[in-house]
Order: structure tokens, then C-alpha cells, then sequence
């Protein structure tokens, strides 16, 4: 066996102890040549070892005191975030710039009061040649991670062998979306509920209470959305013809001004108004205030919001959304579960709806 195969075999044994707490956190090695017995390698292979160890953070040496587990390996402190498109490119057809952005911000936030090491793992699309792929397969093999939030729906990384590795940590899948796709991948833990749904039903009930009574909506939402506010708008007795409702392209969100515009050129205009997507925002709402038949006193806007970063507005808006922050919280906390008890916990996500002051 090649002399590299042998150390990355001996790293990877220690690891897997350390993971399996064999060697809790903290705790003090045996001594080298008690150590390379145990391993059936020689005192050189043994080295190599623990210097990668080292480097990768699982071990700290000492000096004369001797080798020791690091107080919080990586397996510990270091969860990856999995996103399809890229943070800085995303693709045409995933209209994900502000909620990623807002994981991103609170990813930072979060893993200071947690003690926690977000890595975002972006640009998937490429599947196995993405240089962000090869980084998230070479840190799952190294045990360099404690957990993963796979972000979008579980069939966007079929195929990928890193979900195959023995060493996959706890993973979790935010707002699953039904049981077909939990049985698929079982390497997911789902993160239960469809928080669209629930904007759906909050946004209406709001709007019925505000006594609006015609609705349009403007969203990039998949067909069971598109279903569930038709049930729901008929419950509160909200008028919603089809000509109101209008999905919206990730490559035209310029298009919700001009849409904006001739909803309030029609003689039976909308006297409510939903924004399903908080990158639709600064464009639907700049269309309403650039028509002189909007006056905000005889029309309420809803729209989707990534809490705590609103989109920008140009007209009175009521947001609704998921708190990012507190799902970031939940999710490590089931991933942390998963760790200590080695077995699946799935939880409800944190999509109360919230909102701050409407901008003027």
C-alpha cells in the first residue's frame, strides 16, 4: 500500500474515534508507540498522521504533555450549508439573491452565540466538477463537518456520491414539502412545513380582515401554492380571477413594474395585493407608485420578507415571512440532537409571520 494511503487510513481511524467519542474532546492520546501498536502502523505513518490531524483541528500536540483531542473538533463546531445556484451568480431559473444574502448574514450572527462555524457550500449546479463540490466531498470524508442544511429540494443533488459516504453527517432539509420526496432521501431529515403555504394563509386572513376584497398576486411559486390561495381566498370570500394572478420569471423580475402598472389601469383593480417572493419587491412596488391610480389608503400590499432584511419598498408594504435567524437556530439545534442521540428528530421550522414598520 502506498505510504500516503496508509497515513490518510491511520488519520481517518483516529478521526472516526474521535467522532464516536472513543476519544472524547480534550482527552489525552496514548502515548506514540502504545498508539501505533494499536493501529498496526509504524511510528512514521503515525506522524503523518497526527500532523494532518493537527492541521485539520481534531488534535492539538503539547509538546512533553503529550497529543490531545481538540476542546471542539470540527465535527463539533463546522456545518455546511448546501445551496444549488451560487451566492455572487445565482442561476436564472432560482431567484435566490436575497435569501441568500440574508443566510448568509445570519449564518454569521448565529454561529457566534452557538459556537458555530457555517461554511455555504454554493455553485452545485456544476454537480461533481463544481470546485465548491470537491470541498464539501473532501470535508465530509475528513469528518470536518458536524452537520448539513441542504437548501432547496432534495432532488436538485440526485446523483451526487457525497450523500452515499458512510462519513455523512446529520443532515437536515429545510420546509419539506411531502413524504414522497423524505422517502426518496432518506439521508435528509425534514424540517416539517411549507412555509409559503402558511404565507399564503396568514397574507389572506390579513387582507380579509383589512375588508379587501379583490385580490392579485405576483409570485414564483409551483402549483400547489397557486392552489392553495385559490382555496383560501374563496374561504375569506376574496375575489381572485385568473387574470389577477401572475407568475412571475427569476430572468424578468423588471417585469412586476409594467404588471403592477396595468392591474391598476383595469376599471375592477385589485384593492389587495401579494408579493410571493421578496426579490419582486422593489419592482412591483415602484410600478404602483409610478401609477396615478394607486393611492395607498384603498389598497394593501403583502409581501414575502426574509426576516430581519426586508426588501427594499417604495410604497407601504405589510411584511410576512420566515424569521432566518431563528430557523438557522433550530436547524443546528436538530442537527446537535442528531449528534448527541444518533438518531432523527425532525422539527417544526420557525415561519411565524412578523412586521416592522411599513416604510413610507
Amino acid at each position: 500500500m502506498p505510504i500516503h494511503q496508509r497515513y490518510s487510513n491511520t488519520a481517518a481511524e483516529i478521526r472516526t474515534w474521535i467522532a464516536s467519542s472513543r476519544f472524547p474532546p480534550g482527552s489525552r492520546l496514548p502515548n506514540r508507540p502504545e498508539l501505533a501498536r494499536t493501529l498496526g502502523v509504524a511510528l512514521g505513518t503515525l506522524q503523518r498522521a497526527v500532523d494532518e490531524l493537527v492541521t485539520d483541528g481534531f488534535l492539538v500536540a503539547r509538546g512533553v504533555l503529550g497529543t490531545f483531542v481538540a476542546q471542539v473538533p470540527p465535527h463539533l463546531r463546522r456545518y455546511g450549508i448546501l445551496t444549488v445556484p451560487r451566492r455572487e451568480q445565482p442561476l436564472p431559473d432560482a431567484p435566490w439573491p436575497t435569501l441568500l444574502e440574508a443566510i448568509w448574514k445570519e449564518a454569521s450572527v448565529v454561529g457566534k452565540g452557538q459556537g458555530a462555524e457555517f461554511v455555504l457550500y454554493d455553485g452545485l449546479f456544476l454537480r461533481e466538477e463544481a470546485p465548491a463540490y470537491r470541498l464539501l466531498d473532501a470535508d465530509v470524508a475528513a469528518r470536518r463537518l458536524g452537520g448539513l442544511i441542504v437548501l432547496q429540494f432534495a432532488h436538485d443533488y440526485m446523483g451526487f456520491p457525497v450523500f452515499s459516504r458512510p462519513e455523512l453527517p446529520p443532515t437536515v432539509r429545510p420546509s419539506a414539502t411531502g413524504d414522497r420526496d423524505v422517502q426518496m432521501w432518506p439521508w435528509c431529515t425534514p424540517v416539517q412545513g411549507h412555509p409559503h403555504l402558511k404565507f399564503i394563509d396568514d397574507a389572506v386572513a390579513f387582507l380579509a380582515a383589512r375588508r379587501r376584497r379583490r385580490l392579485a398576486v405576483l409570485a414564483m411559486w409551483p402549483s400547489e401554492c397557486w392552489e392553495h390561495l385559490r382555496i383560501a381566498a374563496a374561504r375569506y370570500g376574496l375575489a381572485n380571477p385568473d387574470w389577477h394572478n401572475h407568475i412571475m420569471r427569476a430572468q424578468n423580475l423588471s417585469g412586476a413594474n409594467h404588471t403592477c402598472q396595468l392591474l391598476m389601469m383595469a376599471s375592477d383593480r385589485p384593492d389587495a395585493l401579494i408579493l410571493g417572493d421578496d426579490n419582486l419587491v422593489p419592482y412591483a412596488t415602484s410600478g404602483l407608485k409610478a401609477s396615478v391610480r394607486y393611492h395607498p389608503e384603498d389598497m394593501d400590499v403583502v409581501a414575502w420578507c426574509n426576516f430581519p432584511h426586508p426588501p427594499q419598498s417604495h410604497v407601504p408594504v405589510h411584511f410576512m415571512g420566515p424569521d432566518i435567524r431563528e430557523n438557522l437556530r433550530s436547524w443546528l439545534d436538530t442537527i446537535r440532537y442528531e449528534q448527541a442521540s444518533r438518531r432523527q428528530a425532525p422539527r417544526q421550522s420557525v415561519d411565524r409571520c412578523a412586521s416592522p414598520p411599513a416604510p413610507g
